[in-house]
């Protein structure tokens, strides 16, 4: 996988990433993964942190899932 696949796979992930944290939050990123089992480990955690970073989604008070508020 060239590093544009990885770059177009989080791109694709992302915003499934945010609707799966929308409607079953919080979420882990563990659950994240099972879920999005096509998708490498790592891409789903990149989806996570970014949209924690961009403040779409926040960590709850564990700091062990994300949620929308």
């Amino acid at each position: 996988m060239t590093i544009q696949d990885n770059i177009d796979l989080q791109r694709l992930i992302t915003p499934q990433v945010l609707v799966a944290i929308q409607d079953d939050g919080p979420i882990s990123v563990q659950e994240l993964c099972d879920r999005f089992d096509d998708a490498p480990e790592y891409i789903i955690k990149r989806a996570f942190w970014t949209l924690v970073g961009r403040g779409q989604a926040r960590l709850n008070n564990d700091f062990d899932a994300a949620v929308v508020e």
